[in-house]
């Protein structure tokens, strides 16, 4: 028996026919699912009913083969009425087709491109280990580990393994398929929602020294505004990677100085408000941007302003990446490890709490709660307000002043 096809099933030996002197019995051998023991089953079907020999062969005959095609999927411990459901269901391969359709439905470039990536991942892998046909019931949770470990085993465009949080997408969105198809009552089980996630590594990811955040700045507006523009909205604005992808030229209004994000811009599915300072409203005073139209996109396919198609997720990063190694071969910036398009969010955050209060950054980064825009503070290692703490010998000593960042927020 091919394992790669039945590997959930249960072992088995075929059917055979017996004919004992007293009675005809078909034999056959179906594994225990209770203590995985193989056991002997003997069933006659009626067979010695029959008082017509040939008749009774060929009823013989008949029950052999329907025994037989029964066994694969859990005779006798699953009776023939719950098989034939099974059997006469969708298949795997069309349930996961059209889970995947109608996640497609959405009207988010990002959740669309993701399902057809990762939904084509795994249609592909199923025709591979010939698991088109089988019944959508019949895909287990072993199953699902045994494509998991398929995806483990690919590599990135880099010829990289895929990491742990490439992993646990791969895991979400295909268990997001199966809820799809549980709340169409066409399975009960979601096989990936008992597999645990994997601890990702956390990203090695650092803010920018206010040195080398002017290098950065100059170097790329006076080469590479298109990037400029980008890390000037993620350091100002807080901006998420897949929001500028989504960002239109008319989503910023220069005259109200904000960026309105509609919810399916937006990462938390809300309509989001972004303040624009007055520093950012002078660097889009800039024809380079004044001039894309109010209906293109701003960061467009192939790096320039397109009317439908956002640019690669990695371009931003690639264009960032050859002014970082400029600047590293000028000596202008000694060490750029751990820098990337997103540690202008982490700079960001991190010095407008030096002076602003924490509901102020947490909504203009569009977060819900404070604790997630701490993730993004990365304090120095020595506290300018602890330096001028009084003296333990003073008797009346004078309090610290507290930062900015914790005084009370006044609407």
């Amino acid at each position: 028996m091919d394992k790669k096809i039945f590997s959930h099933k249960l072992t088995y030996l075929p059917a055979r026919l017996s004919r004992k002197k007293d009675r005809w019995e078909i034999v056959f051998y179906q594994t225990d699912p209770n203590t995985g023991q193989r056991k002997r089953h003997r069933e006659t079907w009626d067979l010695n009913r029959i008082r017509d020999k040939a008749e009774r062969t060929a009823a013989a005959k008949r029950a052999v083969n329907e025994i037989n095609r029964l066994l694969p999927h859990g005779y006798p411990w699953v009776d023939p009425a719950t098989i034939d459901r099974k059997l006469n269901g969708m298949t795997l391969y069309q349930a996961l087709e059209m889970a995947i359709e109608i996640k497609l439905k959405s009207d988010k470039y990002e959740t669309t491109k993701d399902v057809r990536s990762r939904g084509g991942v795994l249609l592909e892998w199923i025709k591979s280990q010939k698991l088109d046909t089988l019944p959508v019931e019949d895909f287990t949770k072993l199953h699902a580990l045994q494509y998991l470990d398929y995806v483990a085993g690919r590599k990135t465009r880099d010829n990289r393994p895929v990491s742990a949080a490439t992993w646990n997408n791969y895991r979400n969105k295909t268990g997001s398929l199966f809820i799809e198809l549980m709340e169409r009552e066409i399975v009960k089980v979601n096989p990936f929602a008992s597999i645990g996630r994997k601890k990702a590594v956390r990203k090695k990811r650092r803010k920018l020294t206010p040195a080398d955040r002017v290098e950065v700045a100059r170097w790329l507006y006076e080469r590479d505004y298109l990037c400029f523009l980008a890390v000037s909205l993620t350091y100002y604005g807080l901006l998420r990677g897949t929001e500028l992808r989504r960002l239109y030229a008319s989503d910023i209004d220069l005259g109200k100085g904000i960026i309105t994000l509609d919810a399916d811009k937006s990462k938390t599915a809300r309509d989001r408000y972004v303040t624009i300072p007055d520093v950012l409203l002078r660097i889009l005073h800039d024809k380079r941007f004044t001039e894309i139209p109010g209906n293109y996109l701003i960061f467009g396919s192939r790096g320039t302003p397109h009317p439908t198609e956002p640019c690669g997720r990695s371009y931003i990063w690639r264009h960032l990446r050859v002014c970082l190694e400029d600047l590293k071969r000028q000596g202008k910036i000694k060490d750029i490890d751990g820098l990337s398009p997103y540690s202008f969010k982490d700079t960001g955050i991190t010095e407008w709490l030096e002076f602003m209060p924490v509901p102020d950054v947490m909504r203009q980064a569009g977060h819900t709660t404070p604790s997630t825009t701490m993730i993004y503070f990365q304090p120095d290692p020595v506290s300018k307000n602890f330096k001028g703490a009084p003296s333990i010998f003073d008797a009346n000593p004078r309090p610290a002043r507290r930062p900015i960042s914790q005084e009370p927020h006044e609407d």
